[in-house]
């Protein structure tokens, strides 16, 4: 069989060439997985995020039909130019969680009871410990020719933490599940409102996170020689000085500790090129300029709200299933399950960010071994070379237009950074490839027109949008602000509190983004399509998080 190749576009017109290993391929429809990859990985990101994936992927289909699958069979996911694509329904996964309460429910309750102690006693040691190995690499010794054979067992290692963190993925989804199919079917109030609600308010690593930073902003606060040197814009650099004033050793023993905890926690879920906070503090330190800058409140504020909400609104439909004692203990059954639920899936998200940002070290340490051996110009440039291709440097390594081609994958690379790629692509999406997106999906909103998404957090809000591709463009938001982006990570949780509304271009209901805007009572629409390019900074907006959509004022 012959490959073919599909030219589909860019949200700006680039195109966007899609080649297919077998012609029947094209039948199969494919959709941009923007929660996870919001903007294009670089190639050694996307080796990372293939493997990575096909984990996912792999446990959300049953069995039988990986088993049975042909041969010749459409793969279940692409990546093409950095970004990654799922076959089929992106929703396969609850879809048979939910089929698996509904036949067998005795079973899922008993797999859901014990979930957040499994994944604290066996499953997050087993990620820590992998990132750990991945974190003390150390290349300095090793010899160009067994690079290769050393960088694929640390990419083997980053991958064996990754499943730590997708083991117990089903029965995190069925405590969720569980309780969101008892509203539905015991009361008339908003179902999947009632579930958002009862399952926040719950100690998480995302909130942890939060309220860390928020802590070591107030020592910085408390000290006025620390308040100067944080804003005097002098990067890392402020940290030696920090000692000679009052609260500088207070303030650095809270930053280091702030350090050991996240300090390789990436912003994205699988780039691999971008510097973590224990590399460049000064990312860390611009964090803490901003939430000072804008005044942010405690989040711990927004947590108690979510806990008295939480607490008063499990007391009245307890009261509401008195006389129905069968219901009750169905009732709190489920809710047990589900608290287990945010604590989980947020200590995940925590620890697969924390992969990446510890699988950059072993690469950084090959990348400078081939640059001292002339075969790059920096270490950073790896992150534009696939595996196999650094095989091939590393077995000749001058030899070869290396660096040319580095050069040109970074030229696109960032050409594409304010760039969405197609949202689907092959089947059905397969005729109209060779047109670019008609004006009317590219334009700036006009009064009258509506964006529409999924519904994902509750409220009415006005304000002023601001676009943001990347956390690094974070420091135009001011309180208030309606925060437009392609995706969120636990990384962005900071910005809750100062922004009034979030939407997105990837997410679903179960997604990050969600939760943390049910957590700061934020309204929040997601899976809105071509957002960051209809909607522009400055623009007044109005955002309702509970019919999904988004309009001029």
């Amino acid at each position: 069989m012959a490959s073919i190749t599909t030219i589909y576009h860019y949200d700006n017109g680039d195109e966007f060439p899609v080649e297919w290993a077998e012609t029947e391929h094209a039948g199969q429809s494919y959709h941009w997985d923007a929660q996870h990859t919001p903007f294009a990985c670089t190639p050694l990101a996307t080796d990372y995020l293939a493997e990575a994936l096909s984990q996912l992927i792999q446990r959300g289909r049953p069995q039988s039909q990986v088993s049975a699958a042909p041969p010749m069979a459409p793969p279940l996911m692409a990546h093409p130019h950095g970004f990654m694509y799922i076959a089929g329904n992106p929703d396969s996964l609850p879809n048979s969680v939910v089929k698996a309460i509904q036949e067998d429910p005795a079973s899922i309750g008993l797999q859901v009871s014990g979930l957040l102690q499994t994944w604290e006693t066996e499953y997050a040691p087993q990620v820590r410990s992998a990132c750990l190995e991945l974190q003390n690499e150390d290349y300095s010794s090793t010899a160009i020719s067994d690079l290769p054979g050393r960088l694929r067992n640390s990419f083997s290692q980053a991958i064996k933490g990754w499943n730590a963190t997708m083991n117990g993925l089903r029965p995190m989804i069925a405590s969720h599940l569980q309780l969101l199919l008892f509203c539905r079917e015991e009361f008339s109030e908003d179902a999947d409102e009632l579930a958002n609600v009862l399952e926040h308010g719950f100690a998480n690593a995302t909130s942890s996170a939060h309220i860390a930073l928020w802590k070591l902003a107030q020592l910085a606060k408390d000290s006025p020689p620390v308040m100067k040197l944080l804003h005097a814009d002098r990067g890392d650099g402020i940290f030696a000085d920090l000692t000679a004033g009052p609260g500088g050793t207070a303030f650095l023993e809270g930053h280091t500790a702030y350090l050991e905890q996240y300090g390789f926690r990436g912003d994205g879920w699988f780039e691999l090129s971008t510097p973590t906070p224990k590399e460049n503090q000064s990312v860390l330190l611009e964090q803490l300029r901003q939430m000072l800058d804008n005044d942010e409140p405690d989040p711990e504020l927004a947590v108690a709200l979510s806990v008295r909400l939480r607490q008063e609104t499990t007391q009245r439909l307890r009261d509401s299933l008195s006389g129905k004692p069968e219901k009750l203990a169905e009732f709190n059954r489920v809710l047990e399950g589900a608290k287990q639920y945010v604590p989980v899936k947020e200590d995940r998200g925590l620890w697969q960010l924390t992969v990446p940002g510890s699988l950059r070290v072993p690469c950084l340490a090959a990348g400078t071994l081939l640059a001292d051996h002339g075969a790059l110009d920096s270490a950073d440039d790896i992150f534009y070379l696939h595996l196999n291709e650094i095989e091939e440097l590393a077995a000749a390594p001058a030899q070869g237009e290396w660096r040319q081609l580095v050069a040109t994958r970074r030229k696109s690379h960032e050409a594409h950074k304010a760039s969405n790629p197609p949202a689907n692509f092959g089947g059905e999406y397969q005729a109209g490839a060779t047109q670019p997106q008609a004006p009317d999906e590219t334009s700036p909103l006009m009064a009258g027109e509506v964006l529409k998404g999924i519904p994902a957090s509750a409220g009415v809000i006005e304000g002023r949008s601001m676009v943001v591709r990347t956390l690094q463009e974070a420091d135009k938001l001011e309180a208030g602000d309606i925060l437009i982006c392609n995706s969120t990570s636990p990384a962005w949780s900071m910005l809750f509190s100062r922004i009034s509304a979030v939407v997105t271009i990837g997410g679903g209901p179960l997604s990050h983004t969600a939760i943390v805007a049910r957590e700061y009572k934020i309204p929040c629409v997601l899976d809105v399509k071509g957002v960051t390019v209809k909607i522009q900074d400055g623009m007044r907006i109005r955002v309702d998080g509970s019919k999904g959509t988004v309009e001029l004022v």
